[in-house]
This record gives structure tokens, C-alpha cells and sequence, in this order.
């Protein structure tokens, strides 16, 4: 018979008052953000009573604070091919040109185009004529042109120095041969990692669009290249780096856009897309029952005070026995995680992960931070080995955490799931590696072939320079990407 431990844990949830943290007769101000009452690392895990249930962008995303974007288009000669190959149904550079402006300006941003070869150009007109007609881009007789190279790394370098601003990036991403061998492709590394860790979030877009152009620099046997007339289909994309609020909004106004090729297209997958960020979850947390149930005889729902505002998942733990080892235990709360809806949409999220386990006691009533004594870390309560897609599960044993938290108060639990690095060839962007993808050595047969989707020259290598960037910046920043906050009652 194993002895009774005299103690009671209570887990606590719901639109409840706790006496010192904004309920009645507690003085505190009723219009301070009730996650204040918390440590800032537990604040992203617990949600607002006022906010709504989903992770999805529209409900999740708060309005953009960015209020600047810049537009930059690739003015390589390829460029003219998606021009002359647009239809009255499919024109999606020209759709991108004239109505990007109007969507950005609905989220509250300004707009301005510059075009990018080997240097960028100082600002166009914003009704951007040159762009749509084709000017931009072609090189006539007489003239000295910067459109035979499209230097992506100074842009980069542009959009780090412009910290504020939303970058959207139009081109179609043609690495050649030379640039992969040298340095060229892998100098945008280092820019990339910058930016991820520096929290910016990058969206890439992949159009399917038509196409009536020369293909230039295409590798051909020996150290030569050719350039081939093509009519058909052939990428388009759009790299989006800003705060992740500004690039999920660009995401909305895509969806929203009063083009119907560039809304439907977002809908119907033809428009496909790959979000790196190190934090890829959404704005809001706002799962607010992370825990199961269970039905464990000593771990039952229960009623206890909490901040006005707030929904945090409750339980009380009853004394009792301690479950005899071998013997088989009823179920107890748990949480498992990470999985795919945990994340926004297109997230490039999988990858090794570590769990932990951070503790609070409380030790003052101001409803601040400050009265929450940081009590460590631990892996209490996770499962050693991770499941299938790397889940872990924790478990809100009353055995374990009993023992545990042993002194009388209340205690803030958070269990945190932190990256450790990236998979490579990630599921998520794994578009970038099918059919759109020319690896080189096919680039002569693909000359020849005339196929009905001409691919992009070494797109799968942008995908993992991408990844790289994103594992190095996830290393960096150590943080976690997704969790739960409870808290735990202790009474004697």
C-alpha cells in the first residue's frame, strides 16, 4: 500500500477573476492588458477572452503596423515573356504591377516600384507605364543596358537596410549554371539568415503563368549557354520579406485582390507558396484548451479564480494514492504536439525539436510580471522519445508534478516546443524541388524538348539555400515555436 500524499493541484481556465489581478475590490486598472499579470514567456501560450478560436491568417492576423513598401522588379530580358505571353484571362505580372498599389494601400501601406538588374533603379512612377509596356526591360539599339543579370543579393542588402519597410521581390528566380558554381547563388545566404533572424519572414510565390520569350542562359554540353524562343508555360515569383504581420497581410490582399487570376489562384493552387519564418505561428495563440481531459479519478475540471480577460485550461488534482507501479493508470490531461494546424498555412515548421517544462510560483498580487518567481526548467512531464512527425506528449501525471511542486501557492506552468533546426528538403517546400525544378544537367534536353511548362534553372538549390538560412537563424534565435500555459493550484 503505497501512502496517501496530502496535497491538491489545481489547473485553472476560463472568464474568472483572480483577487490582485484586475477583480473586483483588487485596485488594479481595468484597462491593462490582463497577459500582463504574467512572465512575458508564458504570455504568447495564453489567450484573450476576446479573441477569436482560429489560427487561420484572417482571423489571426493583427493589422500590419509596416506603413512603407517597396516593390522591386526584375528587369532581365526574360521579363518581356510573361508580358507578351499574357492573355485576357492570365496576366499575372501585369495584375501583380497595377493592382499590388491598391491592395497594399488597404492595409495601410504605401507603395513604391523600383526595378533591379546589377544595380537597382532609383523609384519609377507609381502607375509603373515602363513596367507594362515592356520598357523596362528591353534593351534597343544604341542604349546601355542593366538587364543581362539579375543581382538578387543587392537587393537583399537593400531590404536590410530599410528595416521597416515590406519588400515584395518579382522575378523569375533564374540561377544560372555560373551563378551556382561560384558564389552567387550561395551570397544570398548570409543576407537571408539576417533577415529571418532579425524576425523578418519571407514568403515565396510560384505562379504558373504563360509565356512568349526567349529563355536565356540555359547550360548546354562543355562550358557553353544558348538562349531558346519558348511559348508555353513558365514560373513567375514573388519573394515577400517584412515583419510577419506585413507579409501575412500581402497574403490577405493576394486572396482579396481585385485581380481574379491572382484571388482564384491563391484558392485553386495554381498560386503555390513556402513561409520561412523563425517564429511560424500565428500573431495570436489561441488554443485554449490545450490539454485533454483525461479521466483520472484525482484530475477533474474545476472552478478557481484567474485574470478578468483570460482563458487558461483548469483542473484540480484530489488527494489520493500514489498508482502502483505495473499497474495500468487512467488517463491523464495531456498535450502532444507539434503538428502541421498548430502553424499558419505553408509554413516551413518541421524539422528537431526539444521539450521543457518552465514553472512560476507566484509570490504577490499586483497583477504584474514581477510577482512570478522564476522556479527553472525542466523535461517533467514530456515523453523521452518523439513519435512520428516528431511529437512529443506531456502528461499531467498528479504523481509526478505532486512531488514536484511540493510547497503551498500558486504555480504558472509552460511547456514549450523549441526548434532546433530545419529538415531539409522540407515537405513544405517541396514544390520547389517537382516539376518546376531544371536541374542542369537536363537544361540541353529541355532546349530541345520544347515542354509544356518550362521549368526554373536550379530552383531546388534556391530551396535549399532557403532552408539553410532559415535552420542557421532558428539555431540563432533558440526560441519556441509553439506551447501551453497553466496554472497549478497547490493547497495543503
Amino acid at each position: 500500500m503505497f501512502p496517501v500524499r496530502k496535497f491538491k493541484i489545481v489547473a485553472l481556465s476560463g472568464l474568472l477573476v483572480l483577487a490582485g489581478c484586475g477583480g473586483e475590490g483588487s485596485g488594479a486598472p481595468t484597462n491593462r492588458d490582463p497577459l500582463s499579470c504574467f512572465p512575458k514567456e508564458a504570455q504568447r501560450w495564453i489567450a484573450r477572452t476576446g479573441a477569436k478560436p482560429s489560427p487561420s491568417e484572417s482571423t489571426a492576423m493583427a493589422k500590419a503596423k509596416t506603413k512603407n513598401a517597396t516593390i522591386y522588379v526584375d528587369r532581365s530580358g526574360s521579363m518581356v515573356g510573361y508580358l507578351k505571353g499574357a492573355t485576357n484571362l492570365e496576366r499575372p505580372l501585369q495584375d501583380l504591377v497595377s493592382t499590388l498599389p491598391t491592395s497594399l494601400e488597404l492595409e495601410g501601406m504605401e507603395t513604391a516600384f523600383r526595378t533591379f538588374g546589377t544595380t537597382i533603379s532609383d523609384e519609377l512612377p507609381l502607375d509603373a507605364g515602363a513596367l507594362l509596356s515592356g520598357d523596362a526591360f528591353i534593351c534597343k539599339p544604341g542604349k546601355v543596358c542593366d538587364n543581362s543579370e539579375t543581382r538578387l543579393d543587392a537587393v537583399l542588402n537593400e531590404v536590410q537596410s530599410k528595416k521597416h519597410e515590406l519588400a515584395v521581390i518579382i522575378s523569375d528566380l533564374w540561377f544560372t549554371n555560373s551563378e551556382i558554381e561560384s558564389t552567387g547563388i550561395a551570397s544570398l545566404q548570409p543576407a537571408l539568415t539576417a533577415l529571418l533572424t532579425d524576425g523578418k519572414a519571407i514568403a515565396i510565390y510560384g505562379i504558373d503563368a504563360p509565356f512568349n520569350g526567349k529563355i536565356y542562359d540555359l547550360p548546354k554540353a562543355g562550358t557553353g549557354i544558348v538562349s531558346v524562343p519558348y511559348v508555353g508555360r513558365h514560373p513567375l515569383y514573388v519573394m515577400v520579406i517584412g515583419d510577419k504581420q506585413a507579409v501575412l497581410a500581402f497574403e490577405q490582399g493576394l486572396r482579396n485582390s481585385g485581380s481574379k487570376g491572382l484571388a482564384e489562384g491563391r484558392a485553386n493552387g495554381r498560386i503555390v507558396r513556402s513561409l520561412f519564418s523563425v517564429d511560424p505561428g500565428p500573431i495570436n495563440h489561441l488554443e485554449r484548451q490545450p490539454l485533454s481531459n483525461g479521466q483520472h479519478p484525482r484530475v477533474q475540471r474545476a472552478s478557481f479564480a484567474a485574470p478578468a480577460g483570460v482563458a487558461i485550461q483548469k483542473f484540480v488534482l484530489k488527494d489520493g494514492a500514489l498508482n502502483e507501479p505495473g499497474k495500468a493508470a487512467p488517463a491523464v490531461p495531456q498535450w502532444t504536439g507539434p503538428k502541421p494546424e498548430y502553424f499558419l498555412n505553408d509554413a516551413v515548421w518541421s524539422g528537431p525539436t526539444e521539450t521543457r517544462t518552465r514553472v512560476w510560483m507566484r509570490n504577490g498580487e499586483t497583477c504584474t510580471s514581477h510577482d512570478w518567481v522564476d522556479q527553472g526548467s525542466s523535461p517533467a512531464g514530456w515523453s523521452q522519445e518523439a513519435a512520428v512527425g516528431g511529437q512529443r506528449t506531456f502528461s499531467l501525471s498528479p504523481d509526478r508534478f505532486g512531488a514536484m511542486l511540493s510547497a503551498k501557492g500558486v504555480y504558472l506552468l509552460t511547456g514549450e516546443t523549441r526548434r532546433l533546426s530545419v529538415d531539409l528538403q522540407n515537405p513544405a517546400t517541396a514544390w520547389m524541388r517537382g516539376p518546376w525544378n531544371l536541374a542542369a544537367e537536363q537544361a540541353e534536353e529541355a532546349s530541345r524538348a520544347n515542354p509544356q511548362v518550362f521549368p526554373t534553372l536550379n530552383l531546388s538549390e534556391f530551396a535549399r539555400i532557403m532552408e539553410a538560412a532559415l535552420a542557421k537563424a532558428a539555431q540563432n534565435k533558440n526560441q519556441p515555436i509553439i506551447g501551453f500555459s497553466i496554472l497549478v493550484k497547490v493547497e495543503g
